[in-house]
C-alpha cells in the first residue's frame, strides 16, 4: 500500500505547477479590453461609480478657480466569495498503488490535470456570464440596479437616464446608430462625455463574429461597386467561445475607460497538502477566493441581444 510519506512527497511536487498554472490561466484574461481582472487583497472591495465633475469656468484675471467637485456616484461593494475543489485518494486506491512512488504520480497528474481544467472552466464561465446574462439582474446588476445593458440613471438629481441596451442584429446600420450613441453620450451634468468604441465582443463561429469581421477586418478589398467598408481596421474584434449567443454583440471603449465588468481574485487557485481521513483516504483541497460584478455606470459599454 502507497505510504503516506509518497502522498505527501507526490502531492508537494505538483502543487507549485498547479499554482502557478492556475494563476496564469487566471491573469491571461487581464489581458483582454473586454474584462477588468485584478489580483486584490480587500475581502470586501467598496467602489464609488464615475457621475460628473463640475467647477470649471471662466474666470477673471484675479479671480480664484472653484474647488473641483466630483457628484457623488452609486455606491457598491463586492465581496469574495469562496470556491474549491479537492482530489481524494482511497485507501483502496492507494493499495492499488502497491507502494509504488510512480503509480502515485501519475494518478496524481491525472487528476490535477482534471481539477485544473474544472478550475478554469469555473472562472471563464463566471467572468463571461457577466456578459451572458447582461441583459437581466438574474445574477449581477450594475450600480444603478439595472442590468448591465438597459436603461441606466446617474445619481445626480435631475439628470438624464440614457439606454445602452438594443437587439438590432450586427449590421452596419446598427454600428452607425451605436457611434452616434457614443458620440453624443452626456455625463450626470449633461456634459459631453462621448464614448468611442473601439472593441467589439463576440462568439467565435457566430453570426456576429462572421458580420464583424466583414465590417471590422483590415486587408478586404470591395466586391462591388459601393461595397466600401467605412469601419475597416476601426475596432479590435475579440472573440470567445464562452459567449453563449451567437447574435449577441458588446462594443466598448476601452481606451478611456476599465471594462465595466470586474473579477478581483483575493486568492488564487491553491492546492494544500493531503489531508487524512476517517476512512484512511488523503483529501487533497484546492480553493480560492474572487468577487465579480459590475462596479462602475457601464457608460463606455454597448451591448446588443443581435435578436431583431
Amino acid at each position: 500500500m502507497a505510504s503516506e510519506n509518497y502522498t505527501l512527497q507526490d502531492v508537494k511536487g505538483i502543487k507549485e505547477p498547479f499554482d502557478n498554472a492556475a494563476r496564469t490561466a487566471i491573469m491571461s484574461y487581464a489581458s483582454l479590453p473586454v474584462f477588468m481582472v485584478e489580483s486584490t487583497e480587500q475581502f470586501s472591495e467598496i467602489f464609488t461609480s464615475t457621475e460628473s465633475i463640475s467647477g470649471t469656468r471662466a474666470l477673471s484675471e484675479l479671480e480664484s478657480p472653484d474647488t473641483n467637485a466630483l457628484e457623488d456616484g452609486y455606491t457598491v461593494t463586492l465581496t469574495d466569495v469562496r470556491f474549491g475543489n479537492s482530489i481524494n485518494i482511497s485507501s483502496t486506491d492507494k493499495q492499488k498503488f502497491k507502494d509504488g512512488s510512480v503509480s502515485v504520480d501519475k494518478y496524481l497528474m491525472r487528476q490535477t490535470r482534471e481539477i485544473l481544467r474544472d478550475v478554469q472552466n469555473f472562472f471563464i464561465q463566471g467572468i463571461h456570464d457577466l456578459y451572458n446574462n447582461g441583459f437581466v439582474t438574474t445574477y449581477h446588476a450594475a450600480p444603478d440596479a439595472v442590468a448591465l445593458f438597459g436603461t441606466h440613471s446617474w445619481n445626480t438629481d435631475g439628470s438624464t437616464s440614457w439606454d445602452n441596451g438594443v437587439t438590432a442584429a450586427l449590421a452596419q446600420t446598427s454600428v452607425d446608430a451605436a457611434m452616434l450613441f457614443g458620440g453624443n453620450f452626456k455625463d450626470g451634468s449633461g456634459k459631453p462625455m462621448p464614448q468611442t468604441y473601439d472593441t467589439i465582443f463576440v462568439k467565435t463561429g457566430g453570426s456576429a463574429s462572421r458580420e464583424a469581421k466583414k465590417l471590422f477586418a483590415e486587408n478586404i478589398s470591395p466586391v462591388a461597386v459601393n461595397d466600401v467598408n467605412i469601419y475597416q481596421g476601426e475596432f479590435t474584434i475579440v472573440e470567445s467561445p464562452y459567449l453563449t449567443s451567437s447574435t449577441a454583440w458588446f462594443m466598448l471603449d476601452t481606451k478611456k475607460y476599465d471594462a465595466p465588468v470586474y473579477a478581483g481574485i483575493g486568492k488564487f487557485p491553491t492546492m494544500d497538502e493531503p489531508i487524512r481521513q476517517n476512512n484512511m483516504s488523503d483529501r487533497v483541497n484546492v480553493e480560492g477566493f474572487w468577487k465579480l460584478g459590475i462596479p462602475n455606470l457601464p457608460f463606455n459599454a454597448y451591448g446588443s441581444t443581435g435578436a431583431a
